[in-house]
């Protein structure tokens, strides 16, 4: 997976320095987060809203966040900012919470947890589409006491609805 990321990130970046086509701005958008906390996305503005999933609970996450221009190429931006969330668990096994913690959970489990965000975001000027490749580093705190974080590394796609 490591080296798919990265391959990736390379043949993008060398497209985009090949084509200086200025690129196209959004202000609302929605999409699909695969990662550690996979789920729904919906930008408005510089507000991004997840709807996360993994294996054995959902999470809400709020973010406020900037883009600018990254390597002097339009199409490419550079995504930062910070936001929290709030997680609901279900009965888990150990080692299928994707990234939040080797644990048993009970029904009632809920944390709350602070999140940054950074990433680079490609946005072609031919069709309504973004993609992403990004980490979303969190601190999380549970009604049970437990205290945790992850890097939460994705990939994404969005559709630019305006």
């Amino acid at each position: 997976m490591r080296k798919f990321i990265i391959s990736t990130f390379v043949i993008a970046i060398t497209f985009l320095a090949s084509n200086q086509a200025k690129a196209q701005d959004y202000n609302t958008a929605v999409g699909l987060r695969f990662g550690g906390t996979s789920g729904i996305t919906y930008n408005t503005g510089n507000f991004e809203g997840i709807l996360g999933f993994w294996g054995n609970g959902f999470s809400l996450t709020g973010l406020l966040e900037k883009r600018t221009t990254a390597f002097e190429t339009p199409e490419l931006n550079w995504f930062y900012g910070y936001g929290g969330h709030v997680a609901f668990f279900n009965n888990g096994n150990p080692g299928t919470n994707f990234g939040r913690g080797d644990r048993r959970y009970d029904d009632s489990t809920v944390g709350f947890g602070i999140d940054g965000i950074i990433g680079l975001e490609f946005i072609p000027n031919e069709i309504p589409f973004a993609f992403s490749l990004g980490l979303k580093p969190f601190l999380e705190v549970d009604t049970n006491g437990n205290f945790y974080g992850a890097p939460d590394p994705a990939i994404g796609i969005k559709y630019i609805i305006n």
